[in-house]
């Protein structure tokens, strides 16, 4: 009974969260691993979900206001799965999930690095991109839960 609460009892989910902490928007682009949906669409209902926006003063909160961006707010590419939107100032958004993420040392969790396979950030000054694993290694910890890549 104990070994069977320790293998089904502890799971847990870990957001990644892109955080604008700058005063000018920033424009996300990424592109997922794989093969576009049979809807014709960027996202699915698992996995490569909407994007939800909040205000980072949400960040820490159990249950922040999300607010999922509309149609009208993100361009995708179906073909390349690449999605592309601006990210207002000090708001931030969640990009990914992983079940039982164990963190960036975890060479199973590593395989999947959020099913995305590049990641940019644009804003007024620079624009920074990650390709493959570095798109998890861009995010740090701040708890089980909830991994963060702030840009600044």
């Amino acid at each position: 009974m104990f070994l069977a609460y320790l293998l089904f009892g502890c799971s847990w989910v870990t957001s990644f969260v892109i955080a604008n902490q700058t005063n000018s928007v920033l424009d996300v682009t990424y592109q997922f691993r794989g093969m576009a949906t049979e809807t014709g669409s960027c996202f699915d209902e698992n996995w490569r979900t909407v994007p939800d926006v909040f205000p980072i003063s949400d960040l820490r909160k159990q249950t922040p206001k999300v607010q999922q961006l509309s149609r009208s707010e993100y361009s995708c590419n179906v073909k390349e799965l690449r999605v592309k939107f601006p990210l207002k100032p000090k708001m931030a958004v969640k990009v990914g999930t992983e079940v039982n993420y164990l963190g960036h040392e975890d060479s199973i969790a590593y395989s999947g690095h959020l099913g995305i396979e590049s990641l940019k950030l644009s804003g007024s000054s620079d624009s920074i991109t990650y390709e493959g694993l570095q798109v998890i290694r861009g995010f740090r910890e701040v708890d089980q839960t909830l991994y963060v890549l702030e840009y600044n």
